[in-house]
């Protein structure tokens, strides 16, 4: 056998090759009755230095968080010529030094100026390498020659969300400084041409934005939504501005709303929050699954507000937390505290956009770790030639992440929850056009493949919908744990199950079901009582159905098709990763663009970037007002009936990017076009790559608006020499004619 010796060796050079003979790696063991000479499997050898290692550290390990997360493989830093323990042993007094050190910390944190405390024993050699990394924000926000420019006065999305916005939110529609777009610009290159507005209010805001505002604030940060890489950088972003302005407390608030409602805060500083900058999770504030709904919640919030006199309070999460930015807003100004409240989209989900956010926080780590998930999974299916990988992906109710990992890998299908739905396709539609591409592979010699499904699916099809709803419903309405075991007991109980709990139509889909995802459709409840899509199966009940339907096939004549099911489920390991630099660079313009907004006296708003297909330095931001984001729900397990809130936006099915995903899906079906897009890159060569739903569907945006920009310039050139006033009345005509349509 070919070996290499010298491994330990990080130079190949210096590697020895060397060849060993099979009769020296056998030994004799016993096969059916007979010694048979074979070649020994290595096992762990207990007396080992690796296992001698583990057994020095486990219980310590058990009860501290010594945990170390090496990240994505990395082809360009100093971490990808690292070797395993396995050809080197672990450095001992390296490991006690920083298992040691992991034990003080934790002891110690009560006494520390920050509640999850982490030390540099805990970053991998890539973390630091992250940690330590630039990252690129807009120029004029680095350089501190921004200034704030209103542009229009929101509007409703239709007079029927309108009248209900006047009802639910009067104080949030009415108020000034939460009722306008707001754009970033800078200064050194745009002005505010004050003559040529047309509304009252935009006036009146652009006077107020032009005067200098060294006002100390102090601002509280906390984390609302579920954790997504780069949401730390959200802080990095504030400290970047504070350090900007030069008069800014940053408080953090402990264990997300529960700190919040309790007032348990930390001061943020560069010290304290270094080590997670760049980092993925939330462990430097910590989160909880509360929502700020209920009367209690926004009295509580607003004492805290009040004690600590904060001029500002940012909520870091997803569509649910912008909701209830929008209800805390109105609250306050009703009630005259000064607190300005900004939003800002973090999601891994990517079901923040509305037209005016391009991307939420996280969405392009979770799609870059999946797709190459997938592309692992890829790999081995078209190298064992016979299995089928069926891969569900956490994304909640829309699809976007399946999209996104398609285009980035070339499956041969992918389900989107959204073309199911307007097609009104059932799940046994789904399946048969499986099985239909099962059977058409197999026809061409290929017994494999691999299919993609979004979390929400089962949330799409009309029949399961109802069932989910009445469900929620049932569980909404228990008050007590022992109410809902009996109500879990009863949907797991066949007799029990009656109509009482569920509809007739209802209950004959609920029957139909094998037994894991009724139980698992009767668990597993979140904070408002909805069900968690992330915990149901659908790769596994899909896969059920397949055999089921393959086996019917098979007995009506139409011929034997092999298939052998291999389902995952890829979730969490997106909601942990390290953050892209395009994640830390979105959430660092988040924080600082929030930091603005609220030095200008603006609330109810949520923050933006526009242009993301483009470089960092160049992107715009500004904030929206949140009631132009939100559309009226007929019933919502979360806020009740007839409210209006911001919504999960789901995949547009006229949009650049599903349109692209559409005509390669067919080209996928049976030809293996299969990418492997490898680890995420975090740093050197590739770590730039945008994601293609932020490139196909952005880039049209950021062409327009370069056209547009260069018209403009060459209009103004022509403008300048122009010999005839009918000429310059006619293109001032045009432009007014252009301004008042948009």
């Amino acid at each position: 056998m070919a070996i290499n010796r010298n491994l330990q060796d990080q130079d190949p050079e210096k590697w020895i090759a060397a060849g060993c003979p099979l009769p020296t790696m056998m030994g004799v063991e016993r096969r059916k009755g007979k010694n048979k000479p074979v070649i020994t499997k290595y096992v762990v050898e207990l007396d080992g230095a690796m296992f001698k290692a583990y057994e020095r550290f486990k219980d310590r390990w058990a009860l501290y968080d010594c945990y170390v997360s090496p990240g994505p493989i990395q082809l360009h830093d100093p971490s990808s010529i690292d070797v395993p323990f396995l050809v080197k042993n672990p450095d001992i007094e390296l490991l006690e030094k920083e298992t040691t050190e992991r034990i003080e910390i934790d002891k110690n944190r009560d006494t520390a100026d920050q509640y999850f405390a982490i030390g540099a024993c805990n970053l991998s050699m890539t973390a630091k390498e992250l940690m330590n990394a630039k990252i690129d924000i807009p120029t004029h926000l680095e350089e501190g020659s921004y200034t704030c420019a209103a542009i229009k006065k929101a509007e409703a999305k239709n007079l029927d969300v309108e009248q209900t916005l006047h009802e639910q939110y009067p104080n949030l529609w009415t108020n000034i400084y939460s009722s306008h777009f707001v754009e970033i610009i800078d200064k050194k290159n745009e002005k505010i041409t004050h003559e040529i507005q047309d509304q009252e209010g935009v006036h009146k805001l652009n006077k107020q934005f032009g005067k200098k505002n060294l006002k100390h604030l102090k601002i509280g940060v906390c984390i609302c939504g579920r954790q997504a890489p780069g949401m730390h950088n959200v802080i990095d972003g504030l400290l970047r501005f504070a350090k900007t302005h030069g008069y800014v407390q940053l408080i953090g608030f402990i264990n997300g709303t529960l700190g919040l409602f309790k007032g348990d805060h930390i001061t943020i500083t560069e010290d304290n929050f270094k080590l997670f900058r760049n980092q993925g999770g939330c462990e430097f504030l910590g989160r909880s699954v509360d929502q700020i709904k209920t009367k209690e919640h926004q009295e509580a919030t607003l004492e805290t507000c009040k004690k600590l006199a904060l001029d500002g309070l940012v909520l870091v999460g997803a569509s649910h937390s912008l909701t209830d930015a929008a209800h805390l807003t109105d609250y306050f100004l009703r009630e005259k505290i000064p607190t300005r409240i900004i939003g800002v989209p973090v999601t891994i989900y990517g079901n923040i956009g509305h037209g005016y956010v391009e991307s939420s926080v996280g969405f392009d780590s979770a799609s870059k770790l999946y797709s190459q998930l997938i592309g692992n999974m890829m790999t081995d299916a078209a190298s064992a030639v016979k299995y089928w990988y069926l891969m569900r992906l956490m994304g909640g109710d829309p699809s976007h992440l399946a999209v996104e990992s398609a285009l980035q890998t070339g499956p041969n299908m992918v389900i989107i929850s959204e073309q199911s739905a307007k097609d009104g396709e059932t799940l046994h539609g789904i399946v048969n056009r499986i099985c239909d591409l099962i059977t058409l592979r197999h026809d061409e010699g290929k017994s494999f493949g691999t299919i993609l499904i979004p979390d929400g699916l089962l949330a799409h099809l009309s029949h399961y919908n109802l069932l989910i709803q009445e469900l929620n419903a049932g569980f909404a309405h228990c008050k007590t744990f022992e109410e809902i075991e009996e109500l879990e007991h009863k949907l797991n109980t066949p007799e029990a199950a009656s109509s009482e709990i569920l509809s007739p139509w209802s209950l004959s889909v609920y029957n139909t079901l094998p037994d894991f995802i009724k139980k698992q459709l009767s668990i597993t409840r979140i904070v408002h009582g909805s069900f968690e899509l992330s915990q149901i199966q659908t790769e596994k009940l899909l896969s059920y159905l397949i055999e089921q339907e393959l086996k019917s096939r098979r007995k009506a004549g139409k011929g034997k098709v092999p298939f052998s099911p291999v389902t995952h489920f890829f979730g969490y390991q997106g909601r942990g990763s390290l953050p892209s630099l395009f994640d830390c660079s979105l959430a660092s313009t988040y924080g600082f663009t929030a930091g603005i907004l609220i030095q200008n006296n603006l609330t109810g708003m949520c923050v933006t970037a526009r242009g993301l297909a483009s470089n960092p330095a160049d992107w715009k931001v500004g904030g929206v007002p949140l009631i132009s984001m939100m559309t009226k729900k007929n019933k919502s397990s979360v806020y009740g009936k007839d409210q209006v809130m911001v919504p999960s936006e789901e995949v547009d099915l006229n949009g650049g990017t599903y349109l692209k995903t559409k005509v390669k899906a067919k080209v996928w079906e049976l030809n293996d076009r299969y990418i492997n897009p490898g680890p995420m890159q975090l740093l050197g060569e590739n770590s730039h790559r945008v994601n293609d739903t932020a490139f196909h569907g952005n880039k049209r945006y950021s062409e327009q608006v370069s056209v547009i920009k260069d018209l403009c310039n060459l209009l103004q050139r022509k403008c300048t020499f122009a010999d005839d006033t009918g000429i310059l009345t006619a293109a001032i005509a045009c432009l007014k004619g252009i301004k008042d349509t948009i």
